[in-house]
């Protein structure tokens, strides 16, 4: 079929929003990266909510959030402050935080976030994950969230699942699609992905 054109995508997105309560937030886009990056710090300004689940733009919702987060609230623990994934980026390499799926409460979050923005903000660090790693080993108790339920795609790994060889294996709930995963996966792989995976019929490239 032909693709919706802007108006269908503006019109899905409308309803989804209605649906799920979803909060759609545009910042202005300071030259400088942190002082973009510590926007995520200030959530609590501008959503009147006592729970915040924050998706970057980058990252697909591909299974069910309810269920997700469901799974995550089985065992509560108001000691953890943030609920972040662990990090893997193309190469394989992992570091302690991914900062693009978070899961943030407003008492328990409030005076961490408040920290992980002066620290973004006072030029020391070069990337938000650092500042949030300073923050784990000397101020706040970050929760893991569990691996499962994010995927770091490969070209290999997507031809496997849309093939068939990689039977039984369900999508998880996010799917991380940098700038530099989208050069390594061809747009074919990534439409058979979405019309597989993520029941999008239309012309999908992740472009």
């Amino acid at each position: 079929g032909e693709s919706r054109g802007e108006r269908g995508d503006v019109e899905l997105l409308d309803s989804f929003i209605t649906k799920y309560d979803v909060t759609v937030l545009v910042f202005p886009t300071p030259k400088v990266e942190m002082e973009r990056k510590s926007y995520k710090a200030k959530l609590f300004e501008v959503i009147p909510k006592e729970n915040i689940l924050l998706v970057d733009s980058d990252i697909l919702i591909a299974n069910s959030i309810p269920s997700f987060l469901s799974r995550l609230t089985q065992h509560p623990c108001p000691c953890y402050s943030i609920a972040m994934f662990t990090d893997r980026g193309n190469e394989g390499w992992r570091q302690p935080f991914h900062t693009g799926v978070i899961l943030l409460n407003r008492e328990n979050s409030g005076p961490c976030l408040d920290e992980w923005m002066s620290l973004m903000q006072s030029g020391a660090y070069n990337r938000d994950q650092d500042a949030i790693l300073h923050l784990a080993s000397h101020t706040c108790a970050l929760r893991e969230m569990p691996a499962r339920d994010i995927m770091f795609p490969t070209a290999t790994h997507l031809v496997a699942m849309t093939k068939g060889k990689a039977q039984g294996e369900s999508v998880p709930t996010f799917v991380h699609f940098t700038k530099g995963r989208m050069r390594s996966i061809s747009s074919s792989v990534r439409k058979d992905f979405a019309r597989k995976y993520l029941h999008l019929q239309e012309h999908w490239t992740g472009d």
